[in-house]
């Protein structure tokens, strides 16, 4: 559902609400927490004396294996085999890893949160004596603190809230800290001085720093800081120290490219904190002007504070390490709230840097797939708010929702960031050869991969978008698409993000005569069809039938006016909403339906030419060689005909019609099979009863070849389909949905 054409106009001046679902700041800091504790939990038990062993314990028992490994095999004379007995007591005498014995990386993740609470903690206190502040000048102004009461009011903050003068300061600013239960707003000597000489302007800032403490993200921002000065003292400093003198043990000898490694990687995720902790605190103030204006009935004033300084330019890298945005970005803004709705390349591009940085650590930190899940569940809360941030402008200006740039920078922080990781130079240390062969076609996968998932997620957020401006929980909606696309992502990770690491160790283990490339695309396949059948049948099917489920429900709601939660300000009269997308089930089905027939008469025709011809030698070639073949090949062209016929979501409408055909043609070609048996039994004069006991008799086994064939067919289908899709000359003429 979206504007109608006429009533576009009505839309230019409406403002979607930046807060109708929880905002960039929250799911920012959340990545930002999780990825500093497992960094922490790894790499911090050499920084606290008595806490453990050295973080890098995986690392340095893999280069102790090696070098246990080569002396064997210099005595010996002969390769030693790695999955023998006694290269297994080898690996048992080596130091374990952070996996084998957590608690020393427990401890000193429990030592790091603590100093960081202690230090938000005593914050607050520190600040009132350091710098003197005052509290208000009651006698000289008596009206100041009712003012300000009647700005709490209008802010809806019942909190207590203590403000405080700093004489000393002349520019006109404030800041919100505190405690929860005791929050403080500390009001400047420029800015108490506007209270005389321009109202206005003092309102806006005051209620900016009200809208700090109305957002919940005053703890947020002062928890961002302290985390990173204390990983800064506490773990980065110390951990390179280490990483110093780890070539100098003279048990492990590992070479100094190798510690030069794992110190760049702690660099690396180091600079990453740093960058992801200031967008969390310039994501705060760009939500707190949006709230300021909201309660000052538009952005005049605060637009009025910043234009002086809206022709200072700063650049990129300044951008990047300030922790307040740049005017420039606060008047766009102010002046446009979509702004705040938009997920660009850079945000996507963090958030997949994020979790592909990390990744070998949680692996370390969590047994078994653990990892994947978790992963999976933050990349799909955040990736997933942003796109429904965006399809919510997008639905109340009547604009398209678009996100390529947003899948290029997702899919391009994925794979970039999994390259850099001490898994590969220990994995290459250890069997004595590149990795780069597995690596690059890995890197290929992750990136189409997060392509595509924003892709989908778009479509997603953009079917169900009217059945949640009309549900009256609108949260169960958008809350029940992020778990169906968190479930997606991770089967996607625990398929994808093992592959190169265990095509590489295939490669110089099994087929050491196989170029890495080739072993990497035998191990994907391998793992794809060793997958359960039904495992795989439900996640495509659930790809393709989601979106439509909502693109289904939202063409019978009746059109509305938006509800109030998605605007700041009341939509103009006249603004409705229309129907979204095309209903274009029915194609797809009949096609599916179309094509098996077909191919149900010709499979009956090919079973009974075999019979009457050749009936041993050709029923058995036809049987077990060609049926699965045919089936899949049926499911194709239907997945062709239906992609190309359908005018949107063509994909999804494509991997249904090929369901529909495959599920008709599997059954009904085993149906065709048996009844073609029984009839030409019947005409030679026997029985049938024989044949029928045994089609009852391989019921279990034709059962499992029905899901086999039906699995690989779907799989099969959807790769056309997205061919199918890409090549349709008619996409570049189509137009986007109203």
């Amino acid at each position: 559902m979206r504007p109608a054409a006429e009533s576009a106009a009505a839309t230019e001046d409406a403002r979607p609400s930046p807060f109708a679902v929880p905002s960039a700041t929250t799911s920012r800091f959340a990545l930002l927490v999780v990825a500093i504790s497992l960094i922490t939990l790894t790499y911090g038990p050499s920084t606290v004396p008595g806490m453990g062993e050295r973080p890098t314990g995986d690392y340095a028992g893999v280069t102790c294996f090696r070098n246990l490994v080569n002396e064997a095999t210099r005595r010996a004379g002969t390769p030693v085999n790695l999955f023998d007995a006694d290269t297994y007591r080898l690996h048992g005498s080596c130091p374990e890893g952070a996996a084998a014995n957590p608690a020393p990386g427990l401890r000193v993740l429990a030592v790091y949160w603590l100093v960081v609470l202690a230090m938000w903690w005593a914050t607050p206190l520190w600040r009132l004596r350091r710098r003197r502040l005052r509290p208000l000048p009651v006698a000289e102004m008596p009206e100041l603190p009712g003012y300000l009461a009647e700005l709490r009011r209008v802010a809806g903050v019942g909190t207590r809230v203590t403000f405080v003068v700093d004489y000393l300061d002349p520019r006109i600013s404030g800041l919100a800290f505190g405690r929860p239960g005791r929050r403080h707003i500390l009001l400047s000597g420029g800015l108490l001085a506007t209270f005389v000489s321009d109202r206005p302007v003092f309102r806006a800032v005051v209620l900016h720093e009200l809208a700090h403490l109305r957002n919940r993200d005053v703890d947020l921002g002062f928890i961002t800081i302290a985390a990173w000065r204390v990983f800064l003292v506490l773990i980065l400093a110390p951990d390179l120290f280490s990483f110093l003198r780890l070539p100098a043990e003279a048990r492990l000898r590992p070479s100094y490219g190798f510690a030069a490694t794992l110190a760049g990687q702690l660099v690396v995720l180091a600079v990453y904190l740093l960058l992801a902790g200031n967008a969390v605190l310039r994501s705060r103030e760009l939500h707190a002007d949006a709230r300021a204006a909201q309660w000052s009935g538009g952005p005049d004033d605060l637009a009025r504070l910043f234009a002086p300084h809206a022709g200072v330019r700063i650049g990129r890298l300044r951008h990047s390490l300030g922790s307040h945005p740049a005017t420039r970005d606060r008047l766009l803004a102010l002046a446009d709230t979509s702004a705040l709705l938009r997920m660009g390349f850079g945000e996507s591009l963090t958030m997949g840097l994020a979790i592909s940085l990390v990744q070998d650590i949680g692996e370390t930190v969590f047994e078994g797939k653990t990892a994947f899940w978790v992963f999976a569940v933050l990349l799909a809360t955040g990736v997933g708010l942003g796109i429904w941030r965006m399809e919510i402008a997008a639905y109340v200006l009547g604009d398209p929702t678009r996100v390529n740039r947003v899948g290029l920078g997702l899919g391009l922080g994925l794979a970039v960031g999994g390259t850099v990781s001490p898994t590969w130079p220990a994995s290459e240390d250890l069997l004595g050869r590149s990795s780069i062969g597995a690596i690059l076609p890995w890197c290929v996968l992750l990136f189409l991969g997060g392509w595509l998932f924003v892709r989908w997620m778009a479509v997603v957020a953009r079917a169900w978008m009217p059945v949640a401006a009309a549900a009256r929980r609108p949260a169960l909606v958008v809350v029940t698409t992020l778990a169906v696309a968190a479930v997606l992502l991770g089967i996607g990770f625990v398929y994808a993000l093992p592959l190169a690491l265990i095509a590489g160790q295939a490669q110089a283990l099994l087929f050491p005569g196989l170029p890495q490339t080739s072993v990497f695309f035998i191990e994907a396949v391998v793992v794809l069809i060793t997958a359960p059948e039904a495992l795989r049948i439900l996640t495509l099917l659930t790809i393709a039938v989601y979106p439509l489920v909502g693109t289904v429900l939202a063409r019978r709601l009746p059109s509305r006016p938006a509800p109030s939660w998605l605007t700041l300000d009341p939509l103009p009269p006249g603004w409705r909403s229309a129907s979204q997308l095309p209903g274009e089930g029915g194609t797809a089905i009949r096609s599916g339906l179309v094509v098996a027939c077909f191919a149900l008469l010709l499979a009956s025709a090919g079973y009974f030419v075999s019979f009457l011809t050749a009936r041993d030698l050709a029923v058995s070639f036809v049987r077990f060689y060609g049926e699965e073949a045919f089936d899949m090949a049926a499911m194709a062209l239907t997945s062709v005909i239906a992609t190309a016929r359908a005018r949107d979501s063509s994909v999804l409408w494509g991997i249904v019609g090929a369901s529909v055909a495959g599920l008709v043609v599997v059954i009904g070609e085993r149906v065709v099979f048996f009844t073609v048996v029984a009839i030409v039994t019947v005409a030679y004069g026997r029985s049938a009863m024989p044949a029928l006991g045994s089609a009852v008799r391989l019921a279990p086994i034709e059962f499992d070849s029905m899901l086999r064939v039906l699995a690989m067919g779907i799989e099969l289908a959807s790769l056309v389909a997205l061919v199918t899709a890409a090549v349709d000359p008619r996409r570049l003429r189509r137009t986007p949905a109203p």
